[in-house]
């Protein structure tokens, strides 16, 4: 998978991942109007963790694991390689693809809190199978 097709996949995460914060959105209007929810909680919980694991896999496959506290830590050496799955590759593709990993951990992590933050805006009123919150966020 070249640069393009890995800013193309993170691009794809993240409006998915807008698109389920729409339907947060949505369910909690619904459940202010009394009205059935559009899409379930336990949907959209189901959604943003098969979600998740496909970023967990993308992530590991094809995009550096540098944290921001390693990549500042990290000489300056023009020679200086990242490795991805046991590929070399140089220094300028993989600060492009480090900061790809960081804004696609962003908004997987910003939808993460959301959704156990949709989860408490919707306790006051009476939902039958509200699921759990989802953990490590």
């Amino acid at each position: 998978m070249d640069n393009t097709q890995k800013q193309q996949q993170v691009t794809d995460f993240t409006t998915t991942l807008a698109n389920i914060d729409l339907k947060m959105e949505q369910n909690e209007t619904d459940a202010g109007n009394d009205v059935g929810m559009t899409t379930p909680p336990y949907i959209v919980r189901q959604e943003l963790t098969l979600l998740r694991r496909q970023v967990s896999i993308f992530s590991a496959a094809e995009l550096p694991a540098l944290t921001r506290i390693q990549q500042e830590a990290k000489p300056t050496i023009i020679g200086d390689e990242y490795n991805i799955a046991g590929v070399s590759i140089s220094k300028g593709e993989g600060q492009t693809l480090t900061v790809l990993r960081w804004e696609l951990e962003d908004a997987l992590q910003s939808a993460l809190e959301r959704f156990n933050q949709h989860l408490i805006n919707l306790r006051p009123r009476y939902y039958p199978h509200i699921p759990t919150a989802i953990g490590n966020v």
